[in-house]
C-alpha cells in the first residue's frame, strides 16, 4: 500500500513536547480562540514528493523560506525513506532558491523576485515558481491594499512574461509578538487568499503555522479588536523564525501545493 501521512501526522513524529507557557514578547492584550478554522493540512504520500524531484520549483525568499528549505524539506522526504531534492543545480531538475533583497521596503522583494527570474531563467525554464514576503515586511503602519496591488500587478506580469511557468502565491507567516503586526498581516493574508485559493495555487504557510499539533488555532484579537493568528509556540524557536517543528509543517504544506501543480504538466 503507498505509503500516505496527513502533515501533523508528521510533526507528530518530529515533536518531542508541545510547550504551552507564552514566550517573552507574546501578546498580553488578547484572547485565545481554541477552535480550529479554515486552514486542513494536507495529506501527501511518496508519489507526490518524487514528482517534484522530476520538476524545476523556484522559491525566492529570506530566512524562514531558508528554513523551509534547508531543514524542512529534508525532513519530510526522510520521513518517506527518500534521499534529499536535488538543489540548486546548474542543469536537469531540482529545487532552486535565492534570497531577496531585503530593505525597510516591501516593494523592493517585488522587484527582487522578476529581476532574479530574469537573471537565472531568462527563457522561463522552471516549472513552478512563488516567493514569500515576510513578517517584518508588513508592519502596522503598512498600507496593505497598495501592497497587495503592487503584488497582484507584479504577479500578472510575469505571469504573461513567463506563460509556461505556474506561478504560485505564498501567505506570510506571523509572529508571537507585536499583535497590531500580525492583525496587518492576517488582512494581507485575507487578501491572498481571497484571491487565489480557489485557482489552486495557494501555499498557506500562515494557516499551517498558527494551527498547532493539538488542532487548535492560536488566535487572538488586539486591544482595538483586530483579530490575527500568530504562529503556534511548537513551530517557532525565537518567536519569529522556525523551530524544525515548523520547518516541517511549512514544508509540507508547501510541497503538497507544488506537487498538485505538477500533475497537468
Amino acid at each position: 500500500m503507498m505509503r500516505r501521512l496527513v502533515a501533523g501526522g508528521l510533526v507528530a513524529l518530529l515533536l518531542t513536547g508541545c510547550a504551552t507557557g507564552s514566550p517573552n514578547g507574546s501578546p498580553q492584550a488578547s484572547s485565545s480562540d481554541s477552535a480550529a478554522v479554515g486552514y486542513a493540512p494536507p495529506i501527501l504520500d511518496a508519489s507526490e514528493l518524487e514528482s517534484i524531484r522530476d520538476a524545476r520549483v523556484f522559491f525566492a525568499h529570506r530566512s524562514v523560506g531558508a528554513e523551509i528549505v534547508e531543514q524542512g524539506v529534508p525532513a519530510v522526504y526522510e520521513e518517506f525513506d527518500l534521499p534529499p531534492l536535488a538543489a540548486n543545480e546548474d542543469e536537469g531538475v531540482a529545487f532552486f532558491d535565492d534570497w531577496l533583497e531585503q530593505t525597510e521596503d516591501p516593494m523592493d522583494k517585488l522587484e527582487s523576485f522578476p529581476a532574479i527570474l530574469a537573471g537565472d531563467f531568462p527563457d522561463g525554464s522552471v516549472d513552478v515558481a512563488f516567493m514569500k514576503l515576510g513578517y517584518v515586511d508588513i508592519v502596522e503602519e503598512t498600507d496593505v491594499e497598495a501592497l497587495f496591488e503592487a503584488y497582484t500587478a507584479m504577479m500578472d506580469d510575469l505571469s504573461a512574461s513567463y506563460p509556461t511557468v505556474t506561478f504560485l502565491h505564498v501567505t506570510v507567516t506571523p509572529t508571537r509578538w507585536q499583535p497590531e503586526n500580525n492583525a496587518k498581516i492576517e488582512e494581507f493574508n485575507e487578501l491572498v487568499r481571497q484571491e487565489y485559493a480557489d485557482r489552486g495555487r495557494l501555499i498557506d504557510l500562515a494557516g499551517a503555522l498558527s494551527q498547532c499539533p493539538d488542532g487548535t488555532v492560536d488566535r487572538h484579537e488586539t486591544e482595538e479588536g483586530d483579530s490575527y493568528s500568530q504562529i503556534c509556540e511548537a513551530f517557532t524557536r525565537d518567536g519569529g523564525h522556525l523551530s524544525p517543528e515548523g520547518a516541517a509543517t511549512a514544508a509540507a504544506e508547501l510541497l503538497s501545493v507544488v506537487a498538485a501543480n505538477l500533475v497537468d504538466r
